[in-house]
């Protein structure tokens, strides 16, 4: 999911929202999701990047929950619909 915040001395500032590759701990499955804030353009040559976590998706063989790693009101139920798309994607990748 990515979005253009604005445009400013920097040129296009655009925000995206990224799920991480997945990990395994025991019977869990780890997926980091952190911000992406990229920012550059044709007025400046000066680009870059600034990369956030802001929580991880826990899947357990019972339930699947989002722990926050901010104090940003965030949308789990976004979160938990992103990585079952990424999960879609990897499986369709090694088909």
């Amino acid at each position: 999911m990515s979005h253009l915040l604005g445009m400013g001395s920097l040129g296009d500032i655009r925000e995206t929202l990224v799920v991480g590759e997945a990990f395994e701990v025991g019977d869990r499955t780890i997926y980091p999701v952190v911000r992406v804030l990229t920012f550059g353009g044709t007025m400046v040559n000066l680009y870059g990047a600034r990369i956030s976590p802001l929580a991880i998706v826990m899947e357990e063989p019972t339930q699947k929950y989002v722990v926050a790693l901010t104090d940003e009101k965030l949308p789990s139920d976004q979160f938990l619909e992103m990585v079952i798309s990424s999960k879609d994607e990897g499986s369709r990748k090694r088909k």
